[in-house]
């Protein structure tokens, strides 16, 4: 098998862009979520409460999703954030 051709490496890279978004979108909700568990501490909600447990699981929830696109992406042979140099 030779080297990829430029039309793969084009479709890699609109792939890796589209996963680059979504990486970003986790992250932006990751730390929307962050932020209302550090809320919760500051007016003295115990993190056992209903609430900070289920902005816990959902923390866990985007951390897993987002391991899963970064590996995705090191699997394509990219990295993230990524400039298609490669």
């Amino acid at each position: 098998m030779g080297p990829p051709s430029h039309s793969d490496r084009a479709q890699g890279d609109v792939l890796c862009d589209e996963l680059s978004e979504q990486i970003k979108a986790l992250d932006r909700t990751s730390f929307k979520a962050i932020a209302a568990v550090e809320r919760l501490e500051k007016k003295g909600v115990p993190q056992s409460s209903p609430r900070a447990g289920r902005l816990q699981q959902q923390i866990r929830e985007l951390s897993s999703e987002r391991l899963r696109l970064v590996s995705m992406l090191n699997a394509m042979g990219h990295s993230y954030p990524c400039d298609h140099q490669h």
